[in-house]
């Protein structure tokens, strides 16, 4: 089982971290966890991060954080 971690901070920069995104996510297993970071100002601008996750077989639950983070906790649903 594997922890990782995509920051996306300060700003989220739409085809460059989709991109990097959609490129991990295919090598992503059922029982690795995922952990989106973005700013809590950047909330707003996530649901396109949730929908590619959506898209590529994934479960997730946003997760406010404490000061300035906002993270999204994403998991492969099992077939």
């Amino acid at each position: 089982m594997s922890f990782i971690q995509f920051n996306f901070c300060p700003e989220i920069d739409t085809a460059g971290d989709h991109h990097r995104l959609r490129e991990h996510l295919a090598n992503i297993g059922v029982d690795d966890k995922v952990d989106i970071v973005v700013e809590n100002a950047d909330a707003h601008q996530t649901d396109s991060l949730m929908n590619t996750l959506h898209t590529y077989g994934f479960d997730y639950q946003p997760h406010g954080g404490q000061g300035q983070a906002y993270h999204i906790l994403a998991w492969r649903r099992p077939h």
